[in-house]
């Protein structure tokens, strides 16, 4: 008797120890949900540590993109001055010895737009490269797209 009531009160023991547990884990499980609801509901899908890389590299790419729209656009103005430069070189006052000097600035200054231009893209391209490689495409699409509209 003295046995069976010592394997009972065991047992009860040991069951009420697991089921100590059991509601520990349960409440530990329903706390967890309930951030992962208020995060989803605050709009954050990430950790702030790497959200924070996140928005460093995003904004490291559009320092770099903003760059390239500035080269280009630097460049297009360049190579619009140069062709008005020419239009005079080559029109009826060809003769004019500053028209040569005049068109020999703007070609250095078009060469200079251009060197800068090259290096902003390069590092753009760069940039592309040390990202992952599921980001890349999308980073190469908007320099793709940064780098045409200055064709435009």
């Amino acid at each position: 008797m003295i046995i069976q009531t010592t394997i009972a009160s065991a047992l009860a023991t040991a069951v009420g120890i697991g089921l100590n547990n059991y509601r520990r884990r349960q409440q530990s499980r329903r706390r967890e949900q309930l951030l992962i609801q208020g995060l989803h509901r605050a709009n954050i899908a990430q950790p702030v540590r790497n959200r924070h890389l996140i928005s460093m590299r995003q904004s490291e790419m559009e320092t770099l993109l903003a760059n390239v729209r500035t080269a280009a656009d630097t460049l297009v103005a360049a190579l619009g001055a140069e062709q008005q430069v020419g239009s005079r070189v080559c029109g009826p006052d060809a003769q004019a010895p500053s028209l040569f000097e005049e068109w020999a600035a703007s070609r250095r200054a078009d060469e200079q737009a251009h060197e800068v231009y090259n290096q902003a893209v390069q590092e753009y391209r760069e940039f592309v490269h040390s990202l992952a490689p599921p980001l890349r495409a999308e980073a190469a699409q908007r320099g793709y797209s940064a780098m045409m509209a200055a064709r435009v």
